[in-house]
């Protein structure tokens, strides 16, 4: 239990207390530090439930995926974008190694680390982005945090420290084969609700080519692009402008009904030629 309450102190912004005589190595906590991803996951993963509900997407598009990135940063304290920092500075510089780990250590921050997480930044914001609009995106962004802690396990595994005696150093004593395969057990099962079938047995499909009452057809681009999915059970309400399927969410937006239907129905969905069926 220590071990995971190091891991959650280390990686996030939440107070933890240990007892004043735990001295066990730091490195046993990385055995931790998938689950402790995956919880920084399933916290954004209610959030951008929470966003989804109140329709913030149709309102303003980035929006959603901008709280979710401003969310992560500040739950995990900004910890990695502040290594990241400072590994632009010192390697996009042309000294030697000495320099470049003095660079490191400096707290200030440089024009090549500004660019560094001006960039970083701006591609998390577009990966959210394509993530939310995923059928899987919940499963998703629990997976996602948790997959990144277990390749910094790996990787303190695997390579030797940049300076011995540094932090990196200090924090991989007592990492061993056993952390590391927890580490890895943790990890495969955060991933694990990405590769469950939908209910017609396709991966990855959660419309499941199914016929809508009325044969009202719904395609999904991001899902399978250029095909048709058609959902059982479909229920417009011309007032309230919602479009309601059995285990789908609600797809919502301007709706002209008829033979054909215009608007966007939700994050990902439009509507097609409906059938005469």
């Amino acid at each position: 239990m220590n071990d995971f309450l190091r891991a959650v102190g280390l990686l996030t912004v939440l107070p933890v207390r240990l007892p004043a005589d735990d001295s066990a190595p730091p490195g046993r906590a990385m055995a931790f530090y998938p689950l402790v991803g995956a919880l920084i996951g399933a916290g954004l993963a209610g959030l951008a439930w929470l966003l989804g509900q109140i329709g913030l997407a149709d309102r303003a598009a980035l929006l959603p995926a901008a709280l979710i990135l401003a969310a992560w940063a500040d739950l995990t304290g900004a910890l990695h974008l502040d290594g990241w920092g400072d590994c632009c500075d010192a390697l996009f510089v042309p000294v030697g190694r000495e320099r470049r780990l003095e660079i490191m250590k400096d707290p200030r921050l440089g024009g090549f680390g500004a660019a560094g997480l001006i960039l970083l930044l701006l591609v998390k914001l577009a990966a959210l982005e394509g993530v939310l609009r995923s059928p899987h995106a919940l499963p998703a962004l629990i997976a996602i945090p948790a997959l990144a802690r277990w390749a910094a396990v790996s990787a303190a595994k695997a390579y030797p420290s940049a300076r011995p005696g540094g932090m990196g150093d200090f924090f991989r004593r007592g990492l061993g084969r056993r952390e590391l395969v927890i580490a890895t057990a943790l990890a495969g099962l955060a991933v694990t609700p990405l590769g469950r079938r939908g209910p017609a047995g396709k991966r990855g499909h959660a419309g499941g080519g199914r016929k809508a009452a009325g044969g009202e057809q719904l395609e999904d681009p991001l899902v399978h692009p250029g095909r048709e999915t058609v959902i059982v059970g479909a229920q417009h309400d011309r007032a309230s402008r919602r479009v309601r399927a059995p285990g789908a969410r609600p797809l919502t937006g301007r709706l002209r009904c008829g033979n054909l239907w215009h608007g966007c129905l939700g994050r990902g969905w439009r509507c097609v030629r409906s059938s005469s069926r």
